[in-house]
């Protein structure tokens, strides 16, 4: 037979087998585990753990506490036992004034202004902004300001999610030299 012959063969051969009804279907699969992943649901047992004692991830220890991280327990309407039992844990330096200074800009400024006297450009729109150096605010506690930064008071809303608990420190430092300032 002619060489060719064999050739047109094989290749016939395999184009007839590689023709199926369904296009979905890919054929023979080299790694079938590449294409189509089993999807884990976290903290459940896959079949292969279902016979055994390991999981794929335990649950923490209740009360745990992620590292970095401080516990915060106070509700959020204890003003005044967050003022008789919070202190700053930062001492106050000329690096950490800035750096408080700092963050009030991009934080605070917006209602409470420059000086903290409410007079921010949403505090002039939005009246009751209170002033940090006149009245009973003047003499507020560390721990009530940053509580009311962590939890928020009236209008003002949580800050908590957008100042890890240094920063808020380091605003409540800022916060205090503005209570100090004359009127």
């Amino acid at each position: 037979m002619n060489k060719y012959l064999y050739y047109i063969i094989f290749f016939s051969f395999v184009i007839l087998t590689s023709c199926q009804k369904d296009p979905g279907d890919p054929g023979i699969e080299f790694a079938p585990n590449m294409y189509h992943s089993i999807p884990y649901e976290p903290l459940k047992k896959t079949e292969v753990q279902a016979n055994s004692d390991a999981s794929r991830m335990r649950e923490p220890v209740p009360g745990t506490i992620a590292r970095g991280q401080m516990p915060y327990h106070i509700p959020k309407d204890s003003f005044e036992l967050a003022a008789r039992t919070l202190k700053n844990p930062i001492s106050l330096t000329d690096e950490i004034l800035e750096e408080g200074k700092v963050l009030y800009s991009r934080f605070c400024v917006h209602c409470h202004g420059e000086t903290g006297q409410g007079d921010g450009l949403v505090g002039v729109v939005f009246k009751g902004v209170a002033a940090y150096n006149k009245g009973r605010v003047k003499n507020l506690a560390e721990g009530h300001i940053f509580h009311t930064i962590t939890w928020g008071k009236g209008r003002m809303g949580s800050h908590a999610s957008q100042l890890n608990p240094q920063e808020r420190w380091k605003i409540v430092h800022y916060v205090q030299a503005l209570q100090k300032q004359k009127q």
